[in-house]
């Protein structure tokens, strides 16, 4: 029907592909797949880790620029970051504050986004560590969390250069990323 249509368009939109398997009487087993998206099993990811960079780097080109993802949902890194590369952008990812941060000190970054709530740590906490991490203050830092929920003066205060609402809308993503960077060249 018209619902399966949508998600096809929006999965392809992703770069990945629907699939189905279908048996007379047995009913139909749709599949959706992501290229390179990897949401570890129950099983996997109560299996302790140490933080690390989670994907390894690409080299920037000419002109492009560089986006830091930093969330403890590894989908919700995977989508933002898919989302940006079809803009062209670089895009890094992190865990948690303490991989963000390790990034930030040996890649240039030109922009953060940054969930303010993650799985053992805290957004707020990445932005006073940037704030004194002499390699890291030229980034910008893009909140992004429940407009409900983040008082805009508190992110302001805490470093900060704006909010995304999420739900992230994933296809207005690039565009808000655009934005904050012609913002941060404005002002420089």
């Amino acid at each position: 029907g018209l619902g399966l249509g949508l998600v096809r368009r929006m999965v392809e939109m992703h770069g990945g592909t629907v699939t189905v398997e279908s048996e007379s009487d047995e009913g139909a087993t749709f599949t959706c797949h992501f290229p390179d998206c990897r949401v570890d099993s129950p099983l996997e990811a109560s299996k302790p880790s140490l933080p690390s960079l989670h994907v390894p780097a690409p080299s920037a080109t000419e002109g492009q620029r560089t986006i830091l993802v930093v969330d403890s949902d590894p989908l919700n890194r995977r989508l933002a970051a898919n989302a940006l590369k079809t803009k062209n952008y670089r895009v890094l990812e992190a865990i948690g504050c303490s991989p963000a941060l390790d990034i930030l000190r040996v890649q240039h970054v030109d922009l953060a986004l940054v969930a303010l709530e993650m799985d053992g740590a805290d957004g707020y906490a990445l932005a006073r560590e940037v704030l004194n991490e002499p390699a890291a203050r030229t980034v910008s830092l893009v909140a992004m969390a429940g407009a409900e929920t983040a008082d805009p003066a508190v992110i302001q205060e805490s470093g900060f250069d704006g909010l995304i609402a999420a739900p992230v809308q994933i296809n207005r993503l690039p565009h808000q990323v655009r934005l904050y960077l012609e913002r941060k060249e404005h002002v420089a």
